[in-house]
C-alpha cells in the first residue's frame, strides 16, 4: 500500500500489525517499538504529525525501557523524532533530538559509522536553515567527508541495482554541501566535493570492470576475486553494529582490511596496465584537473542542484 501511495490503506494495516505484536509479544517488546516507529513514518507521510509523534514517543519509551538509553535503536528513534519535529517547524526541539541521536550513535557505533554521517548532515542542515552559522559549515564538512568515506566500501559489496539506488539516495547530500559552502572563498571546497562525488559514481562501476577484466585476463582472476572478497568484508565491518565494548575490535578490522585492499590494488596495478589505467583515472582535486590541461585550455563544468534555503532566504527551495 505504501509503495503504491495508498497511505490511508497502509496506516490501518500497520495499526493491525502493531496490535498483533502488542498482544503476542507484549506492549514493551522491541518489535512492538519497531512497529510503532513504522506506523509513525506512515502517519508522517500522510501529514498526521501529532499522531505520528504519539506513536514515535511510545516506541522511544519502550526502547529506552528494554534496551537502555544508549542503544543504537534508541538513537534511530530519536533521530526519527528529530526529523518529525523539524517537519512540524519545532526547530529547537529538532536540534536537541539530533544532538542526542549523534551522541548515542558516536558512543554505541563509533565516530566513523555511516549513521553518524547521516546525523551530522541533517544537524548541519537544520542549523543552516535556522541560523546559517559557521558551526553548520563545520558539521556539514565532517558529515560529508564521513558519508563519502563510508559510501565507497558499500559500493564494492552490493549489486548494480543497489549501487544505483544508493547513489541516488545520497545525491541530495552533495546538494546540501554545495548549498552551505556557497561563498566566493568556498570554490575550492565545493569543486573538490563535486570531483569526489564523481569519483564515487565512477567507482560504483568497479565490480563490473573487475568482472570484465578477469574475463580478458584469466591470470588475474584469483587476485581480483580476493580483492572483491576483502572489499565485501570491509563493507560489512563499516556498516556493522557491534556491542560498544567491541568498537575497538571493529576499528582494527577496518584498518587491517583497508590496508589489505590497498595492497591488493597495488599488486594488480603492477601486474596489469589496464588495471593501472583504471586506478589513475580518479582525479580528486582542482590541482590535478589543472595539471591535465594544456596551456591555453580551460575546463567549464555545469551542475544542476537543489539549493537549500537558510535563514533570511525565501522559504521554497530553488534550483541553481
Amino acid at each position: 500500500y505504501r509503495a503504491a501511495g495508498e497511505l490511508e490503506a497502509a496506516i490501518p494495516t500497520m495499526e493491525r500489525a502493531v496490535a498483533v505484536w502488542q498482544a503476542t509479544l507484549g506492549p514493551d517488546h522491541p518489535q512492538t517499538a519497531i512497529g510503532l516507529n513504522n506506523l509513525a513514518a506512515l502517519l508522517t507521510s500522510a501529514g498526521r504529525l501529532d499522531e505520528a509523534r504519539t506513536a514515535l514517543s511510545s516506541a522511544l519509551a519502550i526502547s529506552e525501557k528494554t534496551l537502555g538509553s544508549e542503544h543504537a535503536q534508541v538513537a534511530t528513534l530519536v533521530f526519527n523524532l528529530a526529523t518529525l519535529e523539524r517537519e512540524a517547524g519545532r526547530l529547537d526541539d529538532a536540534r536537541l533530538a539530533f544532538e542526542r541521536a549523534l551522541a548515542i550513535f558516536e558512543t554505541s557505533l563509533g565516530p566513523r559509522h555511516p549513521e553518524v554521517a547521516t546525523v551530522l548532515i541533517e544537524l548541519a542542515l537544520l542549523r543552516w536553515m535556522a541560523e546559517g552559522d559557521e558551526a553548520a559549515r563545520q558539521l556539514m564538512g565532517r558529515g560529508f567527508a564521513l558519508m563519502e568515506a563510508t559510501t565507497e566500501p558499500l559500493l564494492d559489496a552490493t549489486s548494480e541495482r543497489e549501487r544505483l539506488h544508493l547513489i541516488r539516495s545520497r545525491r541530495g547530500n552533495l546538494d546540501s554541501y554545495l548549498s552551505i559552502f556557497d561563498r566566493p572563498g568556498d570554490s575550492s571546497a565545493a569543486y573538490h566535493a563535486l570531483l569526489r562525488w564523481k569519483g564515487v559514481v565512477k567507482n560504483s562501476l568497479a565490480a563490473q570492470r573487475a568482472t570484465a577484466l578477469a574475463a580478458r585476463h584469466p591470470d588475474l582472476e584469483e587476485k581480483l576475486a580476493g580483492l572483491a572478497m576483502v572489499r565485501r568484508q570491509l563493507a560489512e565491518q563499516v556498516f556493522s553494529r557491534p556491542d560498544p565494548d567491541r568498537l575497538a575490535d571493529r576499528d582494527q578490522a577496518i584498518t587491517r582490511l583497508t590496508a589489505r585492499t590497498e595492497g591488493l590494488e597495488r599488486e594488480l596495478a603492477a601486474a596489469s596496465a589496464e588495471f593501472r589505467r583504471e586506478s589513475t583515472l580518479n582525479i580528486t582535486s582542482r590541482t590535478e584537473v589543472c595539471r591535465q590541461l594544456k596551456p591555453g585550455e580551460a575546463l567549464v563544468a555545469y551542475l544542476r542542484f537543489m539549493r537549500v534555503s537558510r535563514a533570511g532566504d525565501e522559504k521554497s527551495p530553488r534550483l541553481d
